[in-house]
């Protein structure tokens, strides 16, 4: 019996070396070797994936194919620390790998809209990967169609430009860019762009009236001179004779916001007016609430100390006193659900000029201030959204607009457009935006203006 022990012995110890070598058991004791050792069993030891997360870009940006774009991120591994070089690899849904490592630039992405992808892998092989979408698309290319300078009022074109990395431009009458400023990173700091208007002013500065961030005043060289940031401010500002700044609010503005600010260049608020103290009753939230209650996208301080205040969504364009109190408004309801756009008065002929939408007849209405009278139309047929219209010094009126490209039920070949007309309606001045589609979004651009040739800077 000695060997077949033997045996029996020998044959536990090669077992239990296999099962060693295997890493499913640890021994905790043993007494001599004779067979009768004690053993327990642990289970293997689990690999913990890693984790990515992508910094720059934001998810939702979009730029211009050319642009340089940075790519940030991290790769953090429980065993191996923080993940770097080839461990962190970034790829395309369009374009495949496009780098690798915690940081690069990149400027040659495809036109379209990109998955971009960051895997973290360590050094077991386990992975993980944090995602983002931005869109490339062409560079903005302004073509002038219709361009006749006798009837034309001569200047340049200035306007807001959001169908790439968001830009302020200035165009001659042929679209060429003369000038032009990028917002910075400042300025958008959640990376995508809800909108905003650039105001021109008589010493050559610029207001930036950028939503969901606030005001810049800049100048040509794109110094920031003067800021006041402020979530809440949307569509429009005006520069007032004693300095201070008026604003409105209306990008998803609720009961208790106030729809119009003053501002002093302190950052002090001196005077605002709030929807909630007159329209309560009469237009309840749970029923005219779209993209915010009031929706007050146009501002303008008149030269009695009123304010007029353009309410979207109750189809108003209302005059308010100094103390907050309604002194006049005009309803625009009997052109349908028009949802007025940047009213613009003209005391000096007694007129204002306003932009309607969606079931109006006309993109643009021109009335007597004193009477209401309806003095001049232009029919939307064609158009689609008309976001700023404005009277210039010839008479005729230049629109901020989109054109339906003949097919009002189909969005993808809708274009944003500039237009002069003249008072008989005759098109003599028109500007679209090629190549890039406006979709379902309201407009690439928000408003122009168009600027004198003996303009001071000039």
């Amino acid at each position: 019996m000695k060997a077949k022990n033997g045996f029996i012995k020998n044959l536990r110890y090669l077992c239990l070396i296999s099962i060693i070598a295997l890493g499913l058991i640890t021994i905790v004791g043993c007494n001599g070797g004779n067979g009768d050792g004690t053993t327990t069993t642990t289970p293997p030891e689990v690999n913990t994936p890693p984790t990515a997360t992508i910094t720059s870009p934001s998810d939702g940006s979009t730029y211009t194919q050319g642009d340089a774009i940075s790519f940030s991120g991290t790769g953090e591994d429980a065993e191996d620390g923080t993940l770097t070089g080839s461990s962190l690899v970034w790829t395309s849904s369009i374009d495949g790998q496009i780098g690798t490592g915690s940081a690069f630039t990149k400027s040659d992405l495809s036109v379209g809209t990109h998955t971009v992808t960051l895997t973290a892998t360590d050094s077991d092989g386990a992975t993980g990967s944090d995602s983002v979408s931005i869109e490339s698309v062409e560079e903005a290319q302004y073509v002038v169609e219709v361009y006749d300078p006798d009837k034309a009022y001569p200047g340049t074109t200035f306007f807001t430009d959001s169908s790439g990395d968001p830009r302020v431009v200035e165009v001659d009458m042929n679209g060429n860019v003369i000038w032009e400023y990028y917002l910075t990173q400042e300025m958008i700091p959640q990376g995508a762009i809800v909108g905003f208007d650039a105001e021109l002013l008589p010493n050559d500065h610029i207001i930036l009236t950028i939503s969901n961030t606030g005001l810049f005043e800049i100048d040509r060289e794109g110094n920031i001179l003067w800021s006041y940031l402020d979530p809440d401010v949307s569509h429009d500002a005006d520069l007032l004779a004693n300095g201070n700044i008026l604003y409105v609010f209306g990008n998803n503005d609720g009961v208790d916001d106030a729809a119009v600010k003053e501002v002093n260049r302190d950052g002090e608020i001196v005077w605002e007016w709030h929807l909630k103290n007159h329209y309560l009753e009469r237009f309840p939230p749970e029923v005219y609430a779209w993209e915010g209650w009031g929706h007050c996208n146009a501002v303008q301080r008149l030269s009695d100390g009123t304010t007029m205040v353009s309410i979207r969504n109750f189809w108003l364009t209302t005059i308010v006193d100094s103390g907050g109190n309604i002194v006049r408004e005009y309803d625009w309801s009997s052109y349908g659900e028009c949802y007025p756009h940047e009213p613009q008065i003209y005391e000096d002929d007694g007129t204002m000029i306003v932009g309607l939408q969606i079931e109006s007849l006309y993109a643009v209405v021109k009335i007597d201030l004193e009477t209401g009278e309806e003095l001049w139309t232009y029919p939307k047929e064609g158009l689609r959204t008309t976001r700023d219209c404005d009277i210039l010094p010839n008479g005729n009126v230049l629109l901020t607009t989109v054109d339906s490209g003949g097919t009002p039920d189909y969005f993808e070949d809708d274009i944003s457009t500039l237009i002069e007309v003249t008072p008989d309606g005759e098109i003599v001045w028109q500007l679209k935006l090629a190549g890039i589609p406006v979709g379902r979004n309201p407009g690439w651009f928000f408003k122009a203006e168009r600027i004198p040739q003996d303009f001071l800077w000039k």
